[in-house]
């Protein structure tokens, strides 16, 4: 089925737009902040291709000429010539006075001088070259990679040859499999079975990648003498990131034994660090092994783990959804390890406790050194009391997804049937939130998880969206652990 899915921007404002609708190859849209007529459509290479389009052809009729009468058009003529005459005479004169007076002369130099006419063509001074910031590149980098997830439903694994070594792979790295040049009819043929500097992948690896460089950075060249990239992704937090399950609590996007998908990214693609700017330990863009980092030690910015972009005050991140953060050294450095684990279910809010992969009462142990006393046999009298919910959610985080939950949606338009658990995977990237089905009432061969929904509305919260869904299915939404539970209603 003919299908226009995928994130582009505005060609005429720069917004950030998504459009999801099947049946046909086109569609023309209004873009939402700048009202520009937009006809997007996919091209035979599955790429979003957008072209404006105008209200009118810009056409506009001239005006007929009046004729002039003959006698009108004479004395015109006559008079244009009348003026030629005293403007010959004139400089015939000059020229003449110019030659019986030398000094003269040069008191009126001629009006040719090239230092005294406006319009004189002398020395060209060569273009400058329009300077592409490092944060741009990295935004072009993130339009990339989304348009892979699109139409893959997964991101770019770290490495391209999963039968090495653990933790030393030899492979190409993700970042060649968005080299821009590896279009249709490229000539760069990569061997993606063989090590990255194998022989035949020479010609495709001593290329510079301008576009994985930051223009700040001097060093274009790394220690393994090739040219370097200064852009690696995430895999998690702690040295063993990279070898975590993608179901760890502190694994990243980016390992070498996993395959991560759009709904492994339970914090919400907007809320989870996919790549970052390095500083130091520059590799080639090639080499996978050297393609992804962890974050493990403070401060995260020009610190141990070589992150940053030359300034010791801030620093660009590129996020899951391909949009870019801007962090500073004020950041807190709690914030930096919840972003770049993409399912650690805690909200980006310093003040409220909690690490990937750590309980509090973890943490609590650790700082007051208590010892691990014996369980103690609860007697009838307290196991009468009622037990405390074991999804009880404190009021800091119920009010941090009340707010995204209120966000304002400019406009989302799915005009053709899409199974909900498709929508929901969009509206948790937009919202930020992690929605799972409640297993225990939902099972994942429940038909309700694949029943076609249409969504469209303007200036909607994302909350009031998952009403239009949800409701008529019966279904409710509910805090649980810093994630959202779709459960049936109870009077189903």
């Amino acid at each position: 089925m003919a299908i226009v899915a995928g994130e582009f921007l505005c060609p005429n404002c720069a917004a950030r737009l998504r459009i999801h609708q099947s049946g046909q190859k086109q569609t023309e849209i209004d873009c939402p902040e700048c009202a520009a007529h937009l006809l997007v459509e996919m091209t035979a290479d599955n790429r979003i291709s957008v072209i404006p389009r105008p209200e009118f052809d810009g056409t506009v009729p001239v005006a007929s000429l009046h004729r002039f009468p003959i006698s009108v058009a004479i004395v015109l003529m006559l008079i244009t010539c009348t003026a030629l005459f005293f403007l010959v005479d004139f400089d015939s004169n000059e020229q003449k006075s110019s030659e019986e007076n030398p000094e003269i002369a040069n008191q009126n130099p001629s009006v040719a001088d090239p230092e005294l006419t406006s319009n004189a063509v002398g020395p060209v001074a060569p273009a400058v070259p329009e300077k592409i910031s490092f944060e741009d590149r990295l935004q072009k980098l993130g339009i990339r990679i989304n348009e892979y997830r699109l139409n893959t439903g997964q991101f770019l694994v770290a490495g391209w040859k999963p039968n090495h070594e653990p933790g030393k792979p030899t492979g190409l790295s993700w970042l060649a499999g968005l080299d821009p040049e590896l279009e249709a009819g490229s000539k760069y043929s990569p061997n993606w079975n063989v090590d990255w500097h194998s022989p035949v992948n020479d010609r495709f690896v001593r290329r510079s990648r301008s576009d994985l460089q930051n223009p700040e950075l001097k060093t274009v060249v790394g220690s393994d003498r090739y040219p370097a990239t200064h852009i690696v992704g995430i895999s998690g937090v702690g040295d063993d990131a990279a070898e975590l399950p993608k179901d760890d609590p502190r694994a990243g996007i980016f390992g070498w034994n996993r395959v991560t998908r759009t709904e492994d990214v339970k914090d919400g693609l907007s809320n989870t660090w996919l790549a970052s700017g390095i500083t130091e330990r520059f590799s080639s863009w090639a080499n996978a092994s050297q393609s992804i980092r962890p974050v493990t030690s403070e401060p995260y910015i020009n610190g141990p783990d070589g992150f940053g972009m030359g300034s010791s005050e801030r620093m660009p991140i590129l996020m899951a959804d391909g949009s870019v953060r801007a962090m500073n050294d004020k950041t807190a450095p709690t914030i930096f390890r919840r972003l770049a684990a993409m399912a650690d279910g805690l909200p980006l809010d310093s003040k409220i406790a909690g690490e990937p992969g750590k309980t509090e009462s973890t943490q609590a142990d650790l700082l007051t050194n208590k010892p691990i006393m014996p369980e103690v046999v609860p007697s009838e009298q307290t196991t009468s009391s009622p037990p405390i919910p074991p999804e009880t959610v404190s009021p800091e985080v119920q009010q941090a997804m009340l707010e995204k939950l209120n966000q304002k949606v400019l406009s989302f338009e799915l005009n053709q049937p899409t199974a909900l658990n498709e929508v929901l995977v969009e509206l948790e990237a937009l919202a930020g939130v992690t929605i799972d089905f409640d297993e225990q009432q939902i099972a994942q061969s429940d038909p309700v998880r694949t029943h076609l929904v249409i969504l469209s509305g303007k200036g909607l919260s994302i909350s009031e969206m998952l009403d239009q869904i949800l409701t008529p299915q019966n279904l409710i939404l509910t805090p649980a652990n810093g994630r959202l539970l779709i459960r049936r209603a109870k009077n189903e």
